[in-house]
């Protein structure tokens, strides 16, 4: 009997490098429908209002109506239940569907993104924190493998499942913001070096300890300019904090701050260094580092926070102090005055993506899990 995975999306949250792997998983024998918010949905839910657990005074009915609807879609399953599996994304779609699904015999899958506990109403925290006993938690590392056992013992089935992107030739673009940077500094006859962070600019501290740390180096490595790709709370175009810290330290004329990342590929490849400041780790900032190491673009991130997975210091990348601007810079400014070691990190981050995260083995990973 052919095995059929039920993806539930109603908010909206699964990225698109996600779910093209979670799509595709028919050569494996698993056939994918899609419920809820895709490109492409199998099934209209009639899906509430997406605040709908957070309104002081219709959330239970919504919550209501919402697994009224689930029922409804989910009992047309009944008869093939054994050969169902169903994976849930969002916070509301594991409090709506989890109970029902395992009453009707379905295997329930949550997928558990790092640092992302949904807001809820505080008589459903409770019932959450239950309903998650009750499912197969898919994370993304080990870190949060880790971190959910330490904060609920009682979880007895964790399984970590990488993300992996598709196998590209080499696309580092050498000259890409040294052209640039010399439209706008004609003087200047030396080659420029491009730092690249892909960050949400919801933090001041954050955003001091980048600017030390490139205040630092720029003492060692003077030709460096920082590019950073991200909105927020703190971007110049929602507040003129950042642009005055940037010309109280004296690096205004080396930021440049790109508000609209699309398509991100053609930033990192531009990148001489990625480097990731933000104190948790997002699947966002995972994918992120998996296209520069595929770019041939060095990435330096936190330590402590999930990156292990992917870099080992030293060899495939450099982890630093997330709260010590010093190890920064120092990680910042070894890389670009040794090329020599630029290009053997690089070389071994290439090749580990290719072995360790590619989609294919990512998609193999996934079919193993909902086949089980």
């Amino acid at each position: 009997m052919k095995r059929t995975l039920l993806l539930v999306n109603w908010e909206n949250i699964l990225p698109r490098f996600l779910e093209d792997s979670l799509s595709e998983l028919e050569p494996f024998g698993l056939q994918t429908i899609k419920w809820g918010n895709f490109s492409v949905s199998d099934c209209q839910l009639g899906v509430p209002d997406k605040d709908f657990l957070r309104g002081r005074f219709s959330w239970r009915y919504q919550l209501q109506k919402a697994r009224w609807l689930a029922k409804k879609h989910l009992l047309k399953f009944h008869h093939q239940a054994a050969s169902l599996s169903l994976l849930l994304i969002g916070g509301r779609d594991k409090i709506v569907f989890t109970l029902l699904a395992s009453k009707i015999g379905l295997k329930v899958f949550w997928l558990e993104y790092p640092n992302s506990e949904p807001e809820l109403p505080n008589p459903l925290k409770k019932n959450y924190k239950q309903l998650k006993k009750e499912a197969r938690l898919i994370v993304l590392t080990n870190h949060q493998k880790e971190q959910l056992l330490k904060e609920n013992p009682a979880i007895s089935q964790i399984i970590v499942a990488s993300p992996g992107i598709e196998p590209e030739e080499y696309r580092y673009q050498n000259s890409f913001w040294d052209k640039f940077a010399r439209l706008n500094s004609p003087l200047s006859s030396r080659r420029f070096l491009a730092i690249g962070v892909i960050t949400p600019l919801d933090s001041q501290e954050k955003i001091k300890l980048l600017f030390k740390a490139i205040q630092k180096s720029l003492n060692f490595v003077p030709q460096i300019h920082l590019i950073i790709v991200g909105s927020g709370a703190f971007s110049p175009e929602n507040n003129p904090w950042i642009k005055w810290l940037a010309k109280q330290m004296k690096i205004d004329n080396l930021v440049w701050f790109i508000n609209r990342p699309e398509p991100i590929k053609k930033w990192i490849n531009g990148f001489d260094l990625l480097v990731n400041i933000s104190p948790s780790l997002s699947v966002f900032d995972f994918h992120h580092s998996l296209l520069a190491m595929r770019a041939g673009v060095p990435v330096v991130a936190p330590e402590g926070i999930g990156y292990e997975d992917i870099i080992v210091s030293g060899k495939t990348g450099f982890l630093f102090n997330g709260l010590n601007s010093d190890d920064l810079a120092e990680k910042i400014i070894f890389l670009l005055k040794n090329r020599r070691l630029r290009s053997q990190i690089t070389e071994q981050a290439q090749k580990a993506v290719k072995k360790q995260f590619s989609l294919e083995r990512q998609r193999q990973t996934f079919a193993q899990i909902f086949l089980a």
